[in-house]
Formats: structure tokens, sequence, C-alpha cells
């Protein structure tokens, strides 16, 4: 008896929640769904926001005119504040339909504000329960993040989501990293290593964006860029890259071209006489033979052993020459610092590792294995 009772109050309890409606939803087209925010900013501390709302009833299949003045696949709404909050909530202004942040992927920030300083804006987002954790963050080279949203590409494909697709695709992972907001943000809270993130461009030759090179920081301001041939350097070190290209001109002037290319680095701390830190950064690379301009040779174990000592000599100078120019931004994407911490925790907590970093003495040893030497079909 009491069974049926139940199962009689869970009905009434159904036919009441169906019979009354879903009073807090709206239709998909009261709603604007941003897709890319963009944020610039002046001396003056005013927040310049971009957003990027797709227009679906625009989005054709490739090839296809959409007609009317404007093919583009979006539109754009912009509002000006001291705060990125007052910015978001003046976007609803602009609009008659409700301002939707729940899906957005990317979000661009001007290099010139970054400069600045960014902790409120990155600390915004992620109190923002709205706001995914995940969005991709970039930083803009030459451009305002206004004209990155703004600008329509020659693939006929909506640029936010673009920047994603592009994200996650691994052979993509030498040329930049990408990183999340959570992960920026997580960086300037631990202290212990400096953030990154990616750098887009503009090709407007070709109306397309380039997403190649990294932004560097130093806590939350940026310091500095790797182009696109140092951050693969940058990826041997910090052990991010997993599918890279990369090209070697050997000493012999010969032309040594690898593929599937991961790196993977250990750092050893260790003092020395004077007490300081000095730090031995172990590079290990592997990755498949790809090209060789030397045709007249035989691929004997002999031979690949001398490819991969000639390239050692050319990559370890490198790889060298990338930690300098971070240690000149005072940026310390790799971590060292946070090597420092866990290894000699003493040394640690006495030293000022900022006004250290710069100077701190290193050394690079560079070991590569050809895995495999190819197959002719």
């Amino acid at each position: 008896m009491k069974s049926k009772f139940f199962v009689f109050t869970i009905g009434l309890l159904l036919l009441s929640t169906l019979s009354s409606g879903c009073w807090d939803l709206l239709e998909v087209d009261k709603r604007a769904f941003v897709s890319t925010i963009g944020i610039d900013g002046n001396k003056e501390g005013m927040i310049h926001l971009s957003a990027q709302i797709p227009l679906p009833h625009k989005m054709l299949p490739p090839g296809a005119t959409t007609g009317g003045e404007s093919g583009k696949q979006f539109s754009m709404i912009n509002f000006s504040a001291n705060s990125v909050n007052a910015a978001l909530n003046g976007l609803q202004a602009k609009t008659y339909q409700e301002v939707v942040i729940e899906q957005t992927k990317s979000v661009v920030i001007n290099e010139e504000l970054a400069r600045q300083g960014i902790t409120a804006i990155v600390e915004n987002f992620i109190r923002n329960s709205q706001m995914p954790p995940q969005a991709i963050l970039f930083f803009t080279a030459n451009h305002t993040a206004k004209e990155i949203l703004s600008f329509s590409p020659a693939q006929e494909i909506l640029p936010g989501l673009q920047f994603i697709q592009a994200a996650q695709l691994v052979i993509k992972s030498d040329w930049t990293y990408y990183v999340p907001l959570w992960e920026f943000g997580q960086k300037l809270v631990h202290k212990a290593t400096d953030p990154f993130a990616s750098l887009i461009s503009l090709d407007q030759k070709n109306k397309m964006f380039v997403t190649a090179g990294l932004a560097v920081f130093n806590g939350d301001r940026l310091t500095g860029k790797l182009d696109m041939a140092e951050t693969q350097y940058f990826g041997l070190l910090a052990g991010l890259m997993q599918a890279g290209g990369i090209k070697i001109d050997l000493p012999d002037h010969n032309i040594l071209t690898l593929r599937n290319v991961r790196g993977d680095s250990k750092i050893n701390v260790s003092k020395s006489a004077d007490g300081a830190p000095f730090f031995l950064v172990k590079t290990e690379i592997t990755g498949t033979l790809n090209e060789i301009t030397d045709t007249g040779k035989e691929l004997t174990p002999t031979y690949i052993r001398k490819l991969e000592s000639d390239a050692e000599q050319v990559l370890q100078p490198r790889l060298v020459n990338v930690i300098k120019k971070l240690q000149g931004f005072n940026s310390d994407i790799v971590g060292f610092g946070d090597k420092l911490r866990i290894q000699h925790q003493d040394m640690w907590q006495r030293t000022e590792w900022k006004d250290l970093y710069p100077t701190v003495p290193f050394a690079v040893e560079v070991k590569l294995k050809i895995v495999r030497d190819g197959t002719l079909r």
C-alpha cells in the first residue's frame, strides 16, 4: 500500500512540474550567445570589451553566399567601462537579447593592456560562475582585440570556432601552446612558475588568423614574446611538444627534418660553493626521421648516430638561448623556481627568486634519439 502511495505522489509531482512550465527559460532567438570575448584598454584604466555573437541564420555550408551587405556569420557588440564586470553588464543594454557567456570558447586580450597587468581581468573571469574556465586565452600581436574579433577570415567558419579547432589539433602544438583561463590563473596564484599564452595576429593579405609564438609573463605583466622557432625550443624544454616537426641545419650543411618530435626535460638543482643554486637541464628528444638532404648516405646505425650527435650540437645552444632570452624578460615559464622550491625548500624560502632568476647559472645537456628512420613505400 505504501509503495502505491509513493508512486502516486511522484506522479502528482511530475504532473505539476510539467503543467507549471519552465518559467526561467528563454527561447534561443532571445539569447545572444557570445563565442569570443575581446578586451582592450587604455592608460586611464578603461576596459573596452567586445563580444562576438554568432548569427545562426547566416551559418551556411562552405561556398554558399549569405547575401546582404555583409556576409559575416557573426555580429559584434562593444561596451567600455572601468572593469570587466561593468563592461559585461553594459553589453546587456546594447541588444534586445539576453547576453549569454556560458558558451564562450576564447578570450583575446590586447598586448598593451597585458603589459599593464591583468590579474583583475583574469580573476574576474575565474570568479564569474557563468564564464567557462576552459576558455582558451589569447594575446594579440600588433592588433587590438577588437580588430581580431571583427576580422572575417577567408575560410568560411566562425572566427571564435576557428581558434578552438586549431587548439584541438595536436599537430599544431609545436607552433604555440594553448592555455585555458583556469591554468593561467593558477600560475598567477602559485607564483613559482610564470604564465604564458598563445599569440594571435592577422595575415591581412591572405585573410587568415595566425596563431604562433607565445606571450610570456613576469607575474601578471606581459614582458616579452617568443617567435615560432623559440616556442618550439621552449616546448622541448618544458616537455610540451608531443607531435612536433623540427628542421635542423647540420654542421656539414645537410638539413635534417624530424617529425613526431617529443621533448622531456629533467631539471636538477644543486648548491654552488657560495650556496647559490645551479640548474642542470637534461633534455631528451625523440623523433622520426622525415628527411635528410644527404641522399647519398646509407642509413646505417653508425650514420644515424652521427646525425643524432650533429643535431645535438645544433640544438643545445638554441635551448640555451631561449632560456637566456626568458631570463632577460624575467619570465620563468620553464619552471626553474618551482624545481628550486621542490628540491631545496630551505634555499627557496630565503631567496628572492625574481631578483635571482635573471642571472642564475645553468647548463643544458641534450640527448636526441631518432626512434625510426622512416619507411620507403
